[in-house]
């Protein structure tokens, strides 16, 4: 390498950020959750996350509301953009019960000033994972493994709009409906 130039090129590793920018710590909550997947009591804790739906024509984003008693998706809003009214939106049209408390991540939407209001407003306690655990959100994490392999995956050469209508199909009907769920070996209607 040396005789024709050539060297190696160099590597850096990049450090986190977690726990130095004080204004992001004054707004991460603690986790609650605490991995207790298991829950009995219907529309007390819901767990939430944001995905990108790869379509022919762009990426569309998924954000969802699941109860942990039943793996129901409440609510949910679909997106061309990740910018905070995907997460605000579904608990603003939600129409029933809400819960008690919700878990999410520490995404920015989830840390903006609107949706803590929202969450006080609503008398919702916010519960957020550790930083770089996923596992500490599976639920979700697995329902969106879930509607990945089962209707994006084998649908990537829709456009959005035809995304859109397969995504709501599969969150309002098939998911809660027909499909049966592992964990309750029924649908998560029947279990309901």
């Amino acid at each position: 390498m040396r005789e024709i130039g050539l060297c190696a090129k160099e590597f850096h590793r990049h450090s986190t950020s977690y726990g130095q920018d004080k204004s992001i710590e004054e707004v991460i909550k603690e986790n609650f959750l605490k991995r207790q997947f298991d829950q009995d009591d219907i529309d007390a804790i819901w767990v939430t996350d944001i995905t990108y739906i790869a379509c022919s024509d762009g990426r569309l984003y998924l954000s969802t509301y699941i109860d942990l008693a039943t793996r129901i998706p409440r609510c949910f809003a679909i997106s061309t953009s990740m910018k905070k009214e995907i997460v605000l939106r579904p608990l603003e049209q939600y129409r029933k019960t809400l819960p008690g408390v919700i878990h999410s991540d520490r995404k920015s939407q989830y840390r903006s000033h609107r949706y803590r209001d929202l969450l006080k407003e609503k008398q919702i306690l916010h519960s957020m994972s550790q930083p770089g655990t996923p596992v500490d959100n599976a639920v979700v994490e697995s329902f969106f493994k879930s509607i990945k392999r089962e209707r994006v995956h084998p649908n990537m050469h829709k456009t959005k709009v035809e995304m859109r209508v397969l995504i709501q199909d599969y969150l309002l009907d098939y998911y809660v409906h027909k499909r049966i769920h592992t964990k309750f070996i029924m649908t998560p209607h029947k279990h309901e």
